[in-house]
Formats: structure tokens, sequence, C-alpha cells
């Protein structure tokens, strides 16, 4: 006996429209809107695939990635935002959509997944990234498993599918990720302003993530002590439940300590919107056209611009201004991540591995060896020392 179609109904407290599927109260829109009768019919599409698995009718791949595709986008979210690995996660799976498709996904085995690899290897991906594509497709056979979707017997095949391994392929390498040199660093200082310039201090100086000093507010910071501790709101390992603390010195105090005064304890230290008055203002104090001539401040600007300035620096907006600054100074362009590993490689040749470890936040020793350039300078000398 099929289960009973969900009904659309009026939610009269707030004039939504509201369907309820499996216990769970969805709310759409507006009632009567086109906005909530495409929400609907997205959601019966869905709900249509589940009762058709639960009857025992094989998914197909297309279905099944459909309903992937949801369970991804309510998973992976951090502080009420998708994070970067639901694209990562639509990347990897998009060859394998428009190939199978309409494969039932019992069908799927070890060679399919071959094949879809090469493609993947065909499209000029880098080894790694062919490895990292396909273990995201063995996770989406792993979660159809768990959801009983798909016999065990698939997921297990599918792991047997050894990786690319470096010399044994036409995948090219990816190039490592290298310190940036000091040079090329303070060739940018000058086209950039004076907030990414001070995150850019800080960086150095502390070792930490683009992303950790970007969001960086009064409040997380403790300034007991002769050495200040600041713990990010968020950052890259909390969903495994370990803590992340940064810790500064006399250098990142001077640096940080202006932009911590006087400003509201949970704002952003680096605002873009901060930022843009000051650069209005400067291009204002620039002007030579009489104030009687010529627009006065503020009428030429638009009202609802397609793009306003945040309320802190995103990863992609601070890689984003770096870039833009490395053009205008005519040198080879480089990204944010790269001062965390120039710090890393300073802290290992000045105080070893396990330090470099616990300043940098990695709970594996090989994750730092990864950051860190070894030191060549002192296996040269050693050698010349030993003859």
């Amino acid at each position: 006996m099929s289960a009973r179609l969900p009904k659309l109904s009026l939610h009269k407290a707030t004039g939504k429209a509201r369907v309820v599927i499996d216990g769970r109260h969805h709310y759409l829109g507006p009632f009567g809107s086109d906005e909530a009768k495409a929400a609907y019919a997205k959601l019966i599409d869905k709900w249509r695939l589940r009762q058709k698995s639960h009857e025992n009718v094989s998914l197909t791949i297309g279905e099944l990635i459909l309903l992937y595709d949801s369970h991804v986008a309510d998973y992976y979210r951090k502080n009420g935002k998708t994070t970067s690995e639901v694209h990562v996660i639509k990347a990897a799976l998009k060859p394998l959509a428009k190939g199978y498709a309409h494969t039932p996904a019992v069908e799927f085995g070890p060679r399919d997944l071959k094949a879809v690899r090469e493609k993947y290897v065909k499209a000029g991906y880098a080894r790694g990234t062919c490895n990292a594509y396909v273990r995201r497709i063995v996770a989406l056979f792993k979660w159809a498993v768990s959801e009983e979707f798909v016999p065990v017997e698939i997921h297990a095949a599918l792991k047997t599918v050894a990786g690319l391994r470096a010399g044994r392929t036409k995948a090219p390498e990816r190039p490592p990720v290298r310190p940036v040199a000091m040079v090329e660093v303070n060739a940018i200082l000058p086209h950039l302003n004076r907030q990414l310039r001070a995150m850019i201090e800080l960086q150095i100086a502390t070792g930490c993530r683009p992303g950790e000093v970007c969001i960086l507010r009064p409040c997380d910071m403790n300034r007991d002590g002769e050495v200040w501790e600041y713990r990010p709101s968020a950052h890259k390992l909390e969903h495994h439940g370990k803590a992340r603390v940064v810790y500064l010195g006399p250098t990142p105090q001077r640096v940080l300590t202006p932009w911590l005064d006087n400003r509201p304890a949970e704002a952003f230290c680096f605002s873009p919107v901060e930022a843009e008055t000051e650069r209005l203002a400067a291009v204002h104090a620039a002007r030579t056209t009489p104030a009687s001539c010529g627009n006065s401040p503020g009428t030429n600007r638009v009202t609802k611009p397609e793009r306003s300035p945040g309320e802190c620096y995103t990863t992609a907006s601070y890689g984003t201004a770096i870039a833009r600054a490395c053009r205008a100074a005519k040198v080879n362009e480089w990204r944010p991540n790269r001062l965390r590993h120039a710090r890393a490689t300073d802290l290992r040749r000045l105080y070893g591995i396990e330090a470099t470890r616990t300043v940098l936040g990695h709970s594996k020793i090989n994750m730092s060896e990864h950051y860190a350039e070894q030191d060549g300078e002192a296996a040269r000398r050693v050698m010349a020392e030993v003859g």
C-alpha cells in the first residue's frame, strides 16, 4: 500500500504554506505563491524517491544523487551556512551524474568508478584531486547503505579501488604549497588598506589560518598574562571536538592593540565596511573640484548595489584582495595560506617540529611536516662538518 501524498496547507499564524513530511514541518513561503509551490514540488519529488526506495524499487544514480544533495546541504553546515565541502562534493559527483544518471545504483561497480576517475584525469585534475573526488563518490554509497538504498556489498566493492599512485598515472602532480617570500609580501603592502596589512602582519607573527584572522573579535581575545590567547569562534577542526588557541606574543600584540581598543566586544576587528568608509573619506579629502561644483558627497552612490561590503572579510575576499595587490605590485600571485607555511618553516627551524605542531594547532605531527619546509641549510652545515 502506497503512502498518502503529503498535502500543502496554510499555517494561519504565519500565513505561510506548510507541509509535514515524515513528521517534520516545512514552511515554504507565502501560501499560494509561486515560491511556495516550487519548494513544495521539490520536496515532493524527494519524498517520492524515498517511497520508491522503501518499496524495494531500485534507485538510479541520478535519483540517489538528488537525495544525497539534500543530506549534504543539511549535514555540512557551520554557523548557519553551508561549508565549502558542499561545493567540492557537487564537483566530484558531476561526471557521475552526467554519465550514469539512469544507471541503477545497485549496478554501479568498481569498473564504473574507475571510468569516472578516468574522466577526472582527462579533465586535467591533479592526482590528489582525482583521489579526493573518488573518495567522495565512495562516501555517497556509504551513505546510501546507511539509508538502506543499496546493499552493503556495493559500498564494499567500491572500497577495493586503490587510489592513483605518484608516477603511475597520467594525472599530474599538484605543485607543493611553498612559503611565500617576504620580499613578495612587502611588495604588495603599499597596495592594501590598513585592515589587510594588519591581517597579513598577524598571520606572519602567529601562523594562524586565514579564516581565523578574518573573524577575530575583541570578545574572543584573552589579554591576561604576558602572552595573549585568541580562541576563534569557529575553526577548521571544531566539528571534531578539538579546541583551538592562537597565542600572541609582543609583536602580534602591538599589531592588534589598535584594533581591539574602542571597539564593541562582538564587532569584527577587520571590517570591509570600515575599510570602504575610510577609502571614500580619503577620496573626498583628495578632491580638487570645489565643493560648490560637481557632485555632493554621497549623491552619486548606488542606493541598492549588487554587492555591499561585509561585516568581516572571508577567506575568499581576503585572498582576492591579496591577488589584486600582487597584480598591482607586478609580483607572482600568492594566497594567504602561504603566510602560515612561512611561519611554520621559521618555527620548525628555530624550535623543532613538536613546538611547530602546538603553535599551528595541528593534532598530528605529519600535518606540521606538510606545512613546514625542511631546513636544508642545517643539513648542508652538518655534512660540511662531518666531512
